[in-house]
């Protein structure tokens, strides 16, 4: 049975290789063929490209001798050339210009003759005019301009140029088309050389495969007695270690339980702290707007005092005095910075990188809107009126929307406390 499936298994194996070999075998024959066609096609293609441009002299020729004619005879028949080769003109050109762009010939030369051609034509045709209207003096000036020698000069130039690339073209061609004919007979020496060998080697190699397994059948019978007595040690083995294992299973059970209540802990200790640093700010927030309130109720007092009698003056120094002591210092605003920075960390330095325009008045509003203070909150905060905190609160937010197209300011401050809690 084993050995019926073996000659099974390794008839499919040399099946498949010769089924790969075929394929290649076609595959690189419609390659080749492929190549012979398309270099047939470019000989085929450099000939007419050839043939054209050797035609293309006999467009001026023709030209020319018509003209000749015309002026010695005067008779119209001459003009027959002529027109015949005014006529086919861009059909001879089109026939080479067509083949050397697809044979990636530099066209320059080509264009520039048949501008030349086309300057000729209407040269021609004037001078016919000139010869018909006999004014004889401008006919002989324009004659004696050689105009036709030049574009002689000029087509032998382009000809020989063009006519030698197309040659190498021809050849080159004509040296693929035999590289590909020697290919196509090579490849199949080499696919016969190799499915002669694949076969031997398939017919060794099932051979030995079988020569193995026999040796591997009988190995298999001493490792099964072998195997026998090892199992009942292994056994007892492995209960033991099942058991070391189970305890160890315990034991770190037992340790993550620890860690998982000390995690508990410092969370809760962590939260506790969050809200104690919470509640500090909102008492320094409700100390500064104390003390604010205070301001502008003094601020009010010296209103009255101004307008009574000069012996109010002494009380005016005095209240003066207590507004120095009771408005926004730069240290009771550094003081809150700090707990702001506590509670939200990392707030201001996004704020001073990523949003340079921001001064430090704009920081400080952007503090106080993110404790959602009203606007006369603020004012008494910073000791200004309600009217200059909207005024700030205009001014951030046309530098917010500068940066966030139609953010609010309430918005953009929030993205900063997410922007501070996912750098921290």
């Amino acid at each position: 049975m084993n050995r019926t499936h073996l000659i099974t298994k390794n008839l499919k194996f040399i099946v498949s290789i010769i089924v790969l070999l075929l394929v290649s075998n076609i595959v690189f024959i419609f390659s080749n063929i492929r190549k012979l066609e398309n270099n047939k096609i470019l000989q085929e293609q450099t000939i007419e490209s050839r043939q054209a441009i050797s035609n293309c002299v006999y467009l001026f020729h023709n030209a020319d001798l018509s003209l000749r004619g015309y002026a010695l005879f005067g008779k119209s028949c001459y003009l027959s050339p002529l027109y015949w080769s005014f006529h086919n003109k861009d059909s001879v050109l089109r026939a080479i210009e067509i083949p050397l762009s697809e044979h990636e010939y530099d066209m320059t030369s080509f264009y520039s003759l048949k501008d030349s051609i086309n300057a000729y034509f209407m040269l021609t045709f004037k001078m016919k005019d000139l010869f018909e209207k006999g004014d004889k003096k401008a006919f002989q000036e324009l004659a004696q301009l050689q105009k036709g020698q030049s574009l002689w000069l000029q087509y032998k130039s382009f000809s020989q140029e063009a006519l030698l690339y197309e040659k190498r073209v021809h050849d080159l061609a004509s040296l693929e088309y035999k590289y590909a004919l020697k290919n196509t007979f090579f490849l199949q020496i080499i696919l016969s050389a190799i499915c002669v060998p694949v076969l031997l080697y398939s017919i060794y190699h099932t051979n030995k495969k079988f020569r193995i397994e026999q040796y591997l059948k009988e190995l298999e019978e001493n490792q099964k007695q072998l195997l026998h007595s090892q199992n009942t040690v292994l056994e007892q083995m492995v209960k033991e270690r099942t058991e070391e294992i189970e305890l160890q299973k315990q034991d770190l059970e037992r340790k993550n339980e620890e860690i998982l209540q000390k995690k508990k802990e410092l969370r809760r200790k962590y939260n506790d702290l969050e809200e104690a640093k919470k509640q500090q700010m909102k008492l320094l927030s409700k100390i500064i707007m104390e003390k604010s309130e205070t301001v502008n109720l003094l601020l009010k007092e010296l209103e009255n005092l101004k307008k009574n009698t000069v012996s109010s003056q002494i009380s005016i120094s005095q209240v003066h005095k207590v507004l120095q002591s009771s408005i926004l210092t730069d240290e009771a605003w550094e003081n809150f910075r700090k707990t702001f920075e506590e509670v939200y960390p990392g707030f201001f330095l996004i704020l001073k990188n990523h949003y340079p325009q921001f001064s430090t008045c704009d920081q400080r509003l952007l503090a106080l809107i993110k404790l959602n203070l009203t606007v006369k909150e603020m004012a008494q905060m910073l000791g200004v009126s309600p009217d200059s905190i909207r005024k700030y609160k205009y001014r951030i937010k046309k530098k917010v929307q500068h940066y966030h197209e139609k953010m609010s300011i309430e918005d953009f401050v929030e993205e900063l406390v997410v922007m501070s809690n996912k750098k921290s």
